[in-house]
């Protein structure tokens, strides 16, 4: 039937990574996608037809009132439990480090900047994810950093 084909057609549509993320015949088309928001899972919806643009398939960075957010497509780990964090603080993309806040040894709290990433004529604030301490400092003052570069390593008391 014509109809079923329609259908499954629509469904297949609507398909992602082989989970159907569902459709009603009568409603606008919605999709959600599990994203992790500062090391917190958070489920943003959208409308899969977009409109400008191409589809956005890595990370994606916000930036508001001095403060960046990273939202990272959920990608399942191999492994079970595990800290949200692993204390990595990467690059976000190319830049110039502008400052640095802390040195390796230092104590830090949950929030407390450690360095500054000048980049697209704006300054993001690398922060640190829990209490810790700095085991590694991998940034200087000036230097220049390609997206992905681990930056610092922030270690929790139990290490």
């Amino acid at each position: 039937h014509p109809d079923a084909y329609a259908l499954a057609d629509a469904a297949a549509a609507l398909t992602q990574g082989g989970m159907l993320a569902g459709f009603r015949l009568n409603a606008p088309v919605r999709a959600e996608a599990p994203f992790l928001l500062d090391g917190e899972m958070v489920t943003i919806g959208f409308d899969p037809r977009g409109g400008e643009g191409d589809p956005v398939h890595e990370d994606v960075l916000i930036a508001q009132a001095g403060q960046v957010w990273r939202l990272a497509p959920w990608r399942a780990s191999g492994g079970a439990g595990g800290s949200a964090s692993d204390g990595a603080i990467l690059s976000p993309m190319p830049g110039r480090i502008i400052s640095v806040s802390v040195a390796a040894g230092d104590a830090v709290a949950k929030g407390q900047k450690l360095l500054t990433l000048e980049a697209m004529k704006m300054e993001h604030s690398l922060i640190a994810p829990f209490d810790g301490t700095v085991a590694e400092l991998n940034a200087s003052e000036g230097g220049q950093v390609s997206e992905g570069v681990l930056l610092a390593k922030i270690e929790t008391a139990e290490g």
